[in-house]
């Protein structure tokens, strides 16, 4: 018997939607977390936090049977009841946190893997790229980038010499930047 327009059959799988936790990849894999530099100075604490650390171990002391979430949320509400007379103790001690932490900032030098060293179309592409958008003004940076790119390719190599010397002296800077870099373990 033949089946009838219209009607009501068994239902197909569609794709499945993804949510926007796995939207982008397979199911479980995480994200990998940036390695924190261990020198780096702690971020300052705010005069709720030293309020907390001051009144946590009373309110548990308190209420013994409270979950952390309970408690947290015992002393929001405290700190909300509180007056700025009462709250000004712990802005003294966070106001002197955030000067040790921009203190400490200032002296910090991170880590960061030197800069690539850059090649000779690259300083030919950075000085004649303003000249490039003036002279085309109805062209998009792609278009541009294709103009450089013909422009060097037609270029003699006496003309792209004073380039090639600038990425020679790059290419060295680099190399002695990486000779003192350490990497994170």
């Amino acid at each position: 018997m033949a089946a009838k327009k219209g009607a009501a059959g068994p239902k197909k799988a569609g794709p499945k939607k993804l949510s926007a936790k796995n939207a982008g990849g397979a199911k479980g894999k995480k994200k990998k977390k940036k390695a924190k530099d261990p020198n780096k100075p702690k971020r300052a604490m705010v005069a709720f936090m030293f309020f907390s650390i001051d009144q946590r171990p009373e309110v548990q002391k308190a209420n013994p049977t409270l979950k952390i979430a309970e408690i947290s949320k015992i002393l929001g509400e405290k700190w909300r009841g509180m007056s700025t007379v009462q709250k000004a103790k712990y802005d003294k001690k966070a106001a002197a946190d955030k000067a040790r932490y921009e203190k400490e900032m200032a002296d910090y030098k991170p880590p960061y893997k030197p800069k690539r060293a850059m090649v000779a179309f690259m300083f030919f592409s950075i000085e004649r790229r303003p000249a490039m958008q003036a002279k085309h003004k109805d062209k998009g940076i792609a278009e541009i980038s294709k103009l450089l790119g013909a422009s060097w390719r037609g270029m003699s190599d006496k003309a792209k010499a004073p380039y090639q010397a600038k990425a020679e002296e790059d290419k060295a800077r680099y190399e002695k930047e990486m000779k003192n870099f350490k990497p994170q373990a």
